[in-house]
């Protein structure tokens, strides 16, 4: 029976070590490319980073604001998007509080909107209206808003979200 010396046996494991230490460096993230931008939504008690935020402003009825503010799970394999439409008058700013309708029952100074989750694998997508609840948004200039959402879901359950959000 050979006995291997300990020096031997130091620079085995660090080498291993080491070989092991790089290969994790070579995998690539997934969700390298989504940028975290600091804000977070909450679903269900379940907090998600925010990583994107779409604002689409349209004069169809009066002025409306249409935003799109998504979140990425760690692994990249599941997107939570929230949509929210406010009907303002003509040429008015987004400022202000509005109560959450159903999109039917909405009219101008009402907000509403969907929340949708989508699954990467396995793939599934659902998507549900806000039933009710308030959005506050204060605008604070160069198309930065804060805002704050506490929403229900049609078919139960919630969406909040608070936080300094840059369209």
């Amino acid at each position: 029976m050979k006995i291997f010396s300990l020096p031997f046996v130091l620079v085995f494991f660090l080498t291993v070590a080491i070989v092991i230490s790089c290969k994790k460096n070579d995998e690539t993230d997934p969700c390298a490319d989504f940028e975290k931008l600091g804000t977070k939504i909450l679903v269900d008690g379940i907090s998600q980073e925010l990583s994107i935020a779409q604002l689409v402003i349209s004069s169809a009825f009066g002025t409306t604001y249409s935003m799109q503010i998504a979140a990425i799970t760690s692994d990249c394999n599941e997107y939570f998007v929230l949509s929210i439409s406010v009907e303002e008058g003509d040429n008015q700013k987004l400022n202000g509080t509005y109560q959450i309708k159903d999109f039917f029952d909405a009219g101008e100074n009402d907000a509403y909107g969907s929340f949708t989750k989508q699954k990467v694998s396995p793939t599934s997508q659902s998507t549900t209206d806000l039933n009710s609840g308030t959005l506050k948004v204060i605008d604070l200039t160069n198309k930065k808003y804060n805002i704050d959402l506490s929403a229900k879901l049609v078919g139960g359950g919630t969406v909040t979200f608070k936080g300094d959000v840059q369209f």
